[in-house]
């Protein structure tokens, strides 16, 4: 195997631990294939530490099951119309709207089984939640007088938690309101994302939700999880003149290219493109030409390097995203392209 996806366990237990010891339950999220580290990585480390799990769909969730192998509270945080399979594998399900209940109770009522139903809040995100007490009231009591629905937690969505001048405690204190009206308190009551754990979370909060901090970004406590690497599959000696790659891009000297099979259809950023370096035998390579689909080459001349060796071509979404201006979440994601079996836990 060329291309490799490896995943630092010590990392990963760093970052989980670390966000342990604020003393709220932890829901880890594994969306979008474990924020590009692979779903299967972060199950086989923490399977049997994490009892919430966050994923963002139907499909996620059956494939997180599977892995898990055992009972697990699993919630699709997002927004989800295919209530009966959510319903037939006992997988929580987020809703927003009374008409999301009525729909819930005769699915639900058609199974004779129980739906595990989390209401979102929109506090300001305006993306999915309630937003006005009314219906929250009705919801409330809708599910009171339904034995086929159990709540199993309220939640919320922190914006800006990220900045200084942050709208969290506007946020929470809209929060409250809707918590105060439940009689029943003795459930999840959670907030995400990761940085609402650098704030100070109001005591009504039982659960934090986290994604990033778990992968190893956002704070200098936190450990990268990630590294992907693959290999120098030839060496090919071109003169000053000549192009590399497409689009035109003309050497200025004479060069030696190393070939590595990676490029944007595993993840790699077509803005890396003559910019970007990689790492061969400790020594930074620049990548020339433009990055291909499944190909880029990197300027070799003069190094101590031979076909085979290793390439680390990512192990820092900060520096990669800074090139590309983007976020890192965006960075880290487009890595779930590299295929499951390609990945090593070490």
């Amino acid at each position: 195997m060329n291309n490799l996806k490896n995943i630092s366990k010590k990392a990963i237990l760093n970052n989980y631990f670390y966000c342990k010891n604020f003393n709220k339950k932890i829901m880890v999220m594994v969306k979008a294939n474990a924020y590009g580290h692979g779903l299967k990585n972060i199950v086989k480390i923490l399977k049997n530490k994490v009892s919430f799990w966050g994923v963002a769909n139907l499909l996620e969730a059956l494939k997180l099951k599977f892995l898990l192998k055992r009972k697990s509270n699993i919630l699709v945080v997002g927004k989800s119309t295919n209530f009966k399979n959510l319903i037939k594998n006992n997988i929580q399900i987020t809703i927003d709207s009374l008409q999301d209940l009525k729909t819930i109770k005769k699915i639900s009522s058609k199974l004779k089984t129980t739906a595990k139903v989390h209401i979102a809040i929109n506090t300001g995100m305006n993306r999915i939640g309630v937003k006005n007490i009314k219906e929250f009231k009705q919801m409330i009591n809708f599910i009171t007088k339904n034995k086929t629905i159990k709540l199993k937690g309220i939640f919320t969505h922190c914006f800006d938690a990220d900045v200084k001048s942050s709208h969290f405690y506007k946020q929470m204190k809209k929060f409250k309101k809707y918590v105060n009206l439940l009689k029943n308190k003795n459930i999840l009551i959670h907030i995400g994302g990761s940085f609402c754990l650098t704030k100070t979370i109001p005591n009504f909060v039982n659960m934090v939700r986290i994604g990033l901090f778990l992968y190893g970004y956002g704070l200098p406590q936190l450990k990268r999880a990630m590294t992907i690497t693959s290999r120098v599959i030839k060496k090919i000696r071109a003169n000053k003149g000549e192009f590399v790659g497409y689009g035109n891009t003309k050497l200025n000297k004479n060069t030696t290219i190393g070939l590595v099979p990676m490029g944007y259809a595993d993840g790699v950023p077509l803005k890396l493109s003559n910019i970007a370096k990689v790492t061969i035998n400790n020594q930074k390579c620049k990548i020339i030409g433009r990055v291909c689909m499944d190909m880029l080459m990197v300027d070799i001349t003069h190094k101590n390097i031979k076909p085979f060796d290793k390439v680390i071509v990512f192990n820092d979404a900060n520096y990669f995203s800074k090139i590309t201006k983007t976020s890192v979440y965006e960075t880290l994601t487009n890595f779930s392209k590299i295929r499951a079996k390609d990945n090593i836990i070490y």
